[in-house]
């Protein structure tokens, strides 16, 4: 008896063994499938490139990827219609772990021209062309050079006068803003060798005069300048007014620009001018901001609208929020629109 169970012992052991593997393998199938459920896009290109984009937020890992497949990649999983050139030949390697989709492109397409077109239904501006610069018109041209022939005759221009005299004109100018002054503020704004300071009182005073055309001279500065506290002064003097080619301009840095301060000080600028209009831009940073302190600003510039309908934004914003500082900023808006 004993040998019998014996020799059948062998088969038992191995059926054993082929349902415990089975099991495994239907196991881990099952937590296969939903770990890959969870992901709301990726596309893999062998070693190249890895994109994952889901709710607005991209993350990239790249190695010497050809730029041109990778930009349009990234348009199919963020669902955006921009043209990418055939002239863009580059190869980049670059790792972004969940940052917003706009300011990824600009990331990877810094060496080449990103053109924006305004969405007519939306009124948004959005990304229309990646490409080639034109060598024509490219934006390393000096801006005092590409707009001036001469330098305007005005004591506003006279170096040799006394800089805190010349700050308090300047400051000043936006109350006679005859067509003398206006020459010699733009000529002052993108004159390089003068002071920072009276660079950001001239754009102040050609924004206070409502020197529609000087917005996009302003515009023209920061993007080219390297002076960051220039070109944060300059974002507030876009502040100064309600037009809307300030708000777009200070929206596109909000969302886009890959200097936080320079967002934090669009959303404060956007915030000062309080246009409804901004209420996209506000959301869109309270979202996907990557850094804490532009969504907190985010989040008090929507309580500063005072429209209690955006509490159940802010709610949902709260829930969703990670930061313990964001949150408590979330709560305070909330409490201040329940009021």
């Amino acid at each position: 008896m004993s040998r019998f169970w014996k020799t059948r012992s062998i088969p038992l052991k191995f059926i054993s063994l082929i349902i415990f593997f089975v099991i495994l393998a239907l196991f881990d199938g099952s937590i296969s499938f939903l770990s890959a459920s969870d992901k709301s896009s990726s596309v893999k290109n062998d070693s190249k490139f890895d994109i994952t984009y889901f709710n607005g937020l991209i993350s990239i890992n790249a190695k010497d990827a050809d730029i041109k497949e990778l930009l349009i990649e990234i348009s199919k999983n963020a669902k955006l219609d921009y043209v990418v050139d055939s002239q863009i030949s580059e190869t980049i390697s670059i790792r972004l772990v969940n940052v917003p989709v706009e300011m990824a492109i600009k990331r990877i397409a810094k060496n080449w021209a990103i053109v924006y077109a305004v969405d007519p239904l939306t009124g948004l501006q959005k990304i229309e062309k990646i490409g080639v610069f034109d060598t024509s018109t490219t934006s390393s041209q000096n801006l005092l050079t590409k707009y001036f022939k001469e330098k305007p005759k005005s004591d506003l221009l006279d170096k040799s006068s006394d800089l805190r005299a010349r700050m308090e004109s300047v400051q000043l100018a936006f109350q006679t803003p005859d067509q003398q002054t206006k020459e010699a503020l733009r000529y002052l704004l993108l004159d390089k060798s003068e002071p920072r300071s009276l660079r950001i009182k001239a754009a102040r005073s050609l924004v206070k005069a409502k020197e529609l055309d000087s917005i996009i001279l302003i515009k023209e500065v920061i993007d080219q300048t390297d002076d960051n506290n220039l070109k944060y002064g300059l974002a507030s003097a876009l502040g100064e007014i309600n037009h809307p080619k300030s708000i777009s301009i200070l929206s596109n840095y909000a969302k886009t620009a890959n200097n936080s301060t320079l967002r934090y000080k669009s959303i404060q600028s956007l915030m000062k001018i309080n246009d409804l209009s901004s209420i996209d831009t506000f959301k869109h940073s309270a979202i996907n901001d990557p850094d804490k302190y532009n969504r907190a600003k985010a989040v008090i510039a929507l309580g500063s609208i005072g429209d209690d309908d955006l509490i159940p934004f802010i709610e949902s914003l709260k829930d969703e929020e990670k930061d313990e500082f964001v949150k408590h900023v979330c709560q305070k808006q909330i409490d201040f629109l329940s009021e």
